[in-house]
């Protein structure tokens, strides 16, 4: 991630998981550091979901589990604490 530029913070609408204030955090530290940095809300997360966005890295702020399959989604997917 340390060479990515552009950023998307997921984050997820489901009860337990939703977490805007690590992802508003998140992205006042990126844009701070001269990246850009948007936050997605939604209740799942997919590759299909994803496609057409143009970002180099996404920001896990939804389902801890989500990190786990960035294979699938063809781009890194960093947890908060690892930025």
């Amino acid at each position: 991630a340390k060479g990515c530029k552009r950023f998307v913070i997921l984050v997820s609408t489901k009860p337990g998981q939703m977490n805007i204030e690590a992802a508003i955090i998140v992205k006042k530290k990126l844009e701070n550091s001269g990246k850009v940095a948007f936050i997605v809300a939604a209740n799942e997360f997919s590759p299909e979901k994803l496609m057409g966005m143009d970002f180099d890295c996404y920001v896990n702020c939804a389902c801890p589990r989500l990190t786990d399959d960035s294979e699938k989604f063809g781009k890194p997917i960093v947890n908060p604490e690892d930025l």
